[in-house]
């Protein structure tokens, strides 16, 4: 874990049961990293239905903010959903991915519907790849 604050337990690590796949392969746990290390990971599409990297985190309602390192080819959306029921989007961040490190953030606030949150990342299609690096996901206090 990064920080006491951070809610997701694999915020480096990617290619975990945590972090659960459709359609795409980890190809890579070394890659060049935004601070020069070879701690990032990358992943490729494998399918032409909707690709995703998903960690589902155990709460039911709240306001979060999650931010996460990307670079890669192709489309991709950052998403706030709900595990199960109608899998409501939260929030959605529609990403253009290019060939340099961004970092991306989202906020959004779960409503109580019985359900878990989860953070996606989405719609990685054949021939696209993302590299991933510093999965953060902090509860956000109430004003």
């Amino acid at each position: 874990k990064n920080s006491s604050n951070n809610l997701l337990e694999f915020s480096q690590n990617f290619n975990t049961e945590e972090w659960k796949r459709l359609t795409v392969i980890c190809t890579s746990e070394k890659e060049i990293d935004p601070k020069g290390k070879k701690t990032a990971f990358k992943f490729v599409g494998t399918s032409t239905s909707d690709g995703y990297i998903l960690n589902v985190i155990k709460k039911n309602k709240g306001a979060f903010r999650w931010s996460i390192w990307l670079k890669g080819k192709g489309m991709t959306r950052i998403r706030f959903q709900e595990e199960g029921g109608d899998y409501t989007n939260y929030n959605t961040l529609v990403i253009n991915l290019t060939d340099k490190w961004t970092k991306y953030s989202l906020a959004g606030e779960k409503e109580n519907d019985g359900n878990y949150l989860r953070c996606i990342i989405s719609d990685i299609q054949i021939n696209e790849n993302v590299s991933l690096w510093g999965a953060e996901l902090i509860e956000l206090s109430k004003k």
